[in-house]
């Protein structure tokens, strides 16, 4: 085993320091040791084998006390090749090194921060996607744990940031807010008639099927390209949490428990817990997975709940005057397959909410609470 310091490139070079065996060091450090910067080892590529390599890289944290000797240093952020990295919330160029067409496309002053909309070419989705960033004052300072909210069917990255009043929670608790669109998007993009398949609902999973198998690949541009994107390009730590509503809060549970040590907390509002078994799932999954039903059992996260090997904090609101509740939301049936596999859930009925984002506003705070905790 060896050991990488992490370096962040906040102005005060904030480090950590995992750990690593050989092999994979040897694909993050082809020439052996020395320094590596994120930006030149995401390019060498291959995505996939990257990915694996980074997820068991971030759960293998040494104390600083410990870490001995280092065998090779990796940079976030500081300067690079062709200049200085962005400063957070400035009005400088995109990052040097960016991913491929990094563009701020909105920014405005919001609650002490700023809130931000990227653009950039996604290697997963093969499209042009967007994303928002909020981030709070702190990080001006240095590097904050970041919040992913994912929302749910024909929405994009605006809704959450334009009604959920999230913003004013994250500057309170100094947490950064990424939230993604919902699909791939453009004109060479597969899509449906209907509300629920196609572009605005990629429901957060691999497709398999064709015409949907090029683009739709939410699940890994979530758990992986995203994540990589914010922490290279944002004064943002590896200390994660997710959220998200309806299709977004199936994402979020999905997500959160099929990669363990990833997040430190999850949190849904009104979420498609059981997608096998409603109207909404089984119309997306047959189209995106196929008809073989044991393939969608990796993207329900009732069944993924009984072998789930960690136990995040989770919380989950559901309004009792929601229309979908009973026929495509259900959160019965992932509260019993939680109950049944020991894991302990918070699920609050409330009542006389809807699945609007009235709800979401009305108890975004608590969630932001409930996650900021986690990240501390």
């Amino acid at each position: 085993m060896k050991n990488i310091q992490v370096i962040d490139g906040a102005q005060n070079n904030v480090y950590d320091v995992f750990q690593i065996d050989d092999e994979d060091f040897d694909l993050i450090f082809p020439e052996g040791g020395g320094e590596a910067v994120i930006d030149d080892v995401i390019a060498r590529g291959p995505a996939d084998v990257l990915d694996a390599v980074f997820h068991r890289l971030w759960s293998r944290r040494v104390r600083k006390a410990d870490d001995m000797e280092i065998h090779g240093v990796l940079i976030y952020q500081i300067k690079h090749q062709d200049g200085e990295a962005e400063a957070a919330g400035t009005d400088a160029p995109a990052p040097a090194g960016a991913a491929e067409g990094l563009e701020r496309v909105e920014s405005h002053a919001c609650c002490g921060g700023r809130q931000e909309v990227w653009s950039h070419r996604s290697a997963t989705l093969g499209c042009q996607m967007r994303f928002a960033v909020y981030l709070p004052p702190q990080a001006q300072a240095g590097r904050l744990p970041v919040l992913y909210w994912l929302s749910g069917l024909t929405c994009n990255e605006q809704n959450f940031i334009t009604k959920a009043g999230a913003q004013r929670y994250a500057a309170e608790h100094g947490v950064i807010l990424v939230a993604p669109d919902t699909s791939p998007r453009g004109d060479g993009v597969a899509d449906a008639e209907g509300y629920d398949l196609g572009q605005g609902a990629g429901f957060y999973v691999d497709a398999t099927q064709q015409p949907w198998a090029e683009h739709y690949r939410m699940y890994h541009y979530v758990a992986n390209e995203l994540p990589a994107l914010v922490e290279a390009h944002f004064p943002a730590t590896a200390a994660r949490a997710i959220s998200g509503h309806s299709m977004g809060g199936h994402g979020a549970l999905v997500i959160a428990l099929k990669n363990p040590g990833r997040y430190r907390s999850v949190s849904a509002f009104a979420p498609i817990v059981a997608p096998s078994q409603v109207p909404w799932g089984e119309k997306a999954f047959a189209a995106y997975l196929g008809e073989d039903r044991e393939a969608w059992k990796q993207y329900d996260a009732t069944e993924l709940v009984a072998s789930a090997s960690e136990r995040l904090p989770l919380l989950i609101d559901q309004g009792e005057a929601d229309e979908f509740l009973d026929g495509q939301l259900r959160p019965q049936l992932f509260a019993a397959a939680a109950t049944a596999a020991g894991y302990p859930i918070t699920l609050r009925l409330q009542p006389g909410y809807d699945h609007s984002y009235y709800f979401i506003a009305s108890f975004i705070g608590e969630h932001i609470a409930h996650h900021a905790a986690a990240l501390r």
